[in-house]
């Protein structure tokens, strides 16, 4: 028509992002149209972009320690919780591509993460006890699997896949403090009534 081809915005609105095959889709309808890929430029509406900023919020705002991971431990990922409580080698090892039982300063922590790794384990729980500043630090270390969802187009199913692994930590230092405290108090009550019935 004589007219000059000039670059289209296109906005993708949260929604429609969400769908499975959004992206394909779209791809799709502008080979159809024989339309020159670089002419198009797709925009995220700026409803997603503050979902992400409340997820973000969210993982901050935890008391608990989370640490993303991909399939091979390295982090992707990790709260700052998890700064405050895990014995991270230096504060720029979280920065390192390496997997995370490297990054961490505790032997048996170090174990477990390696061992939960290599055997492929999720849904596993154990306790720690870290020397801190002050004294010792008690954690509860769980591993849950990254769940992904796809969807499948050729068989119009969604597929899940483990995408990688969370390590929640838990600091319950006042919790094993306590159970200490009352083990004392009921060797104590039974010292006394031994006492008392001799």
């Amino acid at each position: 028509n004589g007219l000059p081809i000039v670059p289209v915005s296109v906005n993708i609105s949260r929604r429609d992002f969400m769908e499975p095959g959004c992206i394909d889709r779209e791809i799709q309808i502008v080979d159809e149209l024989e339309v020159d890929h670089s002419l198009l430029h797709m925009e995220v509406t700026e409803s997603l972009y503050s979902e992400n900023d409340i997820l973000n919020s969210l993982m901050e705002s935890l008391s608990t320690a989370l640490v993303t991971v991909d399939e091979n431990y390295c982090i992707i990922k990790r709260n700052k919780a998890a700064e405050r409580l895990i014995p991270f080698v230096s504060r720029q090892a979280y920065n390192e591509k390496l997997p995370v039982w490297q990054l961490v300063d505790d032997a048996d922590l170090c174990s477990f993460l390696e061992s939960c790794a290599k055997e492929q384990k999720t849904n596993v729980s154990e306790e720690f006890s870290i020397s801190a500043e002050g004294g010792v630090k008690f954690l509860s270390v769980t591993i849950l699997p990254l769940v992904k969802k796809n969807w499948n187009e050729e068989t119009d199913v969604v597929e899940t896949k483990i995408a990688g692994y969370i390590i929640a930590v838990d600091d319950i230092t006042q919790k094993k403090q306590q159970e200490i405290l009352l083990h004392r108090m009921e060797s104590l009550a039974s010292l006394t009534n031994l006492a008392a019935s001799v």
